[in-house]
């Protein structure tokens, strides 16, 4: 973010919510909810589309060739001058003093780095039963010790007993002593 000197109160959130960082604005001037690559490869798929309309005529002929060859030439210069000059006005300066006031009376180019960049919020625990501390059945409580012990002998698919033969497996609507004895 340039030139920002206060975070702009509608930012300013005591929790995390969806939409908190909508709208706003990286250091190279994307938006936070788009992805860097997918802005990259549309940038550069729009340079691509600008050349091939440049150096499709120039291979008709000999003339256009070179002109169009000078030109690629100086824009690459001219591109990498600017590029350096920007890497030197963006380049960490020292300063001394307490404040930007001060720097720019004094002179200090303060960097455009140097300004803290837009935090996430804290986040916010949802609502309603804490997720470490849940209800545990009753067979599951104080048996830390002995759960090898229940791991390694196999319980029945209902952990339930029938009361008539007092077998598992089954209960008393299905045993098959009362059904047979019916």
């Amino acid at each position: 973010m340039r030139n920002v000197l206060k975070v702009p109160s509608k930012y300013s959130l005591s929790r995390w919510t969806m939409e908190a960082k909508k709208g706003v604005k990286d250091k190279c001037g994307c938006l936070s909810s788009t992805s860097s690559k997918i802005l990259r490869f549309i940038l550069l798929h729009e340079l691509y589309d600008i050349m091939r309309t440049i150096v499709e005529p120039a291979l008709e002929s000999d003339v256009l060739f070179e002109k169009v060859k000078l030109s690629l030439c100086k824009l690459a210069e001219d591109v990498n001058e600017t590029r350096e000059h920007l890497s030197n006005i963006l380049a960490p300066s020292p300063s001394t003093h307490c404040s930007v006031t001060e720097d720019e009376v004094y002179g200090c180019n303060r960097s455009v780095d140097a300004s803290p960049l837009v935090l996430d919020p804290p986040y916010a625990r949802g609502v309603g039963r804490p997720r470490t501390k849940r209800r545990k059945p009753s067979w599951e409580k104080g048996q830390k010790a002995s759960m090898q012990k229940t791991q390694s002998k196999k319980r029945s698919p209902t952990g339930r007993k029938c009361k008539v033969c007092n077998k598992s497996g089954h209960d008393k609507r299905t045993c098959p002593v009362r059904v047979s004895g019916m």
